[in-house]
């Protein structure tokens, strides 16, 4: 089972690189498109729960800590994102990602976006 799923990945690898039958795309890593920082607008301190939404993607976690980041993964394009938290307003948010795609043997670029919000307690 495990030489077929192999065999399959290899295939579609060949098949991705156009006509080219020697080229073999290597595996890649998922870039980060956008790193949100997440914080309190009357304090600056740390949002619990925080969390982002992008079109196609479910709830994105962030992580807690001074700030909150939240990675979102992808390629170059625009990004609708909802950033909120439980007791806060939910901020939106457009975002640009730009980028190239990925040659023969190589892996897609995006230059990573960094946006800062600061959510305010929900009235």
């Amino acid at each position: 089972m495990r030489k077929t799923i192999l065999k399959f990945i290899i295939v579609l690898s060949v098949l991705s690189c156009g006509d080219d039958p020697v080229c073999v795309i290597p595996p890649c890593a998922f870039p980060v498109a956008i790193l949100v920082t997440v914080h309190a607008g009357t304090s600056q301190g740390v949002v619990v729960g925080a969390f982002v939404k992008a079109a196609g993607y479910g709830d994105i976690p962030c992580a807690g800590g001074s700030a909150s980041p939240c990675l979102v993964s992808g390629y170059a394009g625009t990004y609708q994102l909802d950033v909120g938290a439980p007791g806060f307003q939910t901020v939106h948010r457009t975002v640009e990602v730009t980028g190239h795609s990925a040659g023969c043997g190589t892996c897609a670029q995006v230059d990573t976006q960094r946006i800062d919000v600061a959510l305010v307690p929900a009235t």
